[in-house]
């Protein structure tokens, strides 16, 4: 079945639909990593709080042969803030959370290095880049990076 099959289905999120759609799903994403050249892909489809579909594509990096698998790591660069910043506006949207909730009520546990700022921070703080944490945070998912210092000498970080 094609694109056009899944998306002539009855409209709605019936899990009929839902089972329609991922049946359509190998296809298109096939045809998606050959016509733009992504060598990989993980796809998760989530309805109604299950998972339907949950599957790894082609490979993690071209020209060579790992695979990607359902539960992949990848450097999405600051692709992440617009699916981030896109997902809290809807939970705000829905009243579950305002932009000035504090982080500390949302979550006991969470903590930053200094008490105050651990207490105080919102949700607004973090999508504002205002809470502390150094920037490029999470960059060493993949071991140390070799960076260029101030003298041209390479250093580990």
């Amino acid at each position: 079945m094609g694109v056009t099959a899944a998306r002539q289905a009855t409209p709605g999120a019936t899990a009929a639909n839902v089972a329609l759609a991922v049946a359509a799903l190998d296809g298109i994403v096939q045809d998606t990593m050959t016509r733009s050249g992504v060598p990989g892909v993980a796809i998760a489809v989530v309805h109604q709080d299950a998972v339907a579909h949950l599957a790894g594509y082609g490979v993690r990096e071209a020209g060579t042969s790992g695979p990607v698998d359902p539960d992949p790591v990848f450097q999405l660069a600051s692709v992440s803030k617009s699916l981030a910043a896109t997902t809290v506006a809807a939970i705000v949207g829905d009243g579950v959370v305002t932009w000035d909730t504090r982080l500390s009520d949302l979550d006991p546990t969470f903590a930053l290095s200094d008490a105050w700022v651990t207490r105080e921070v919102t949700v607004r703080d973090m999508f504002s880049h205002r809470s502390g944490p150094r920037g490029h945070g999470g960059d060493d998912l993949y071991g140390p990076r070799i960076v260029v210092d101030n003298q041209d000498r390479p250093s580990r970080h």
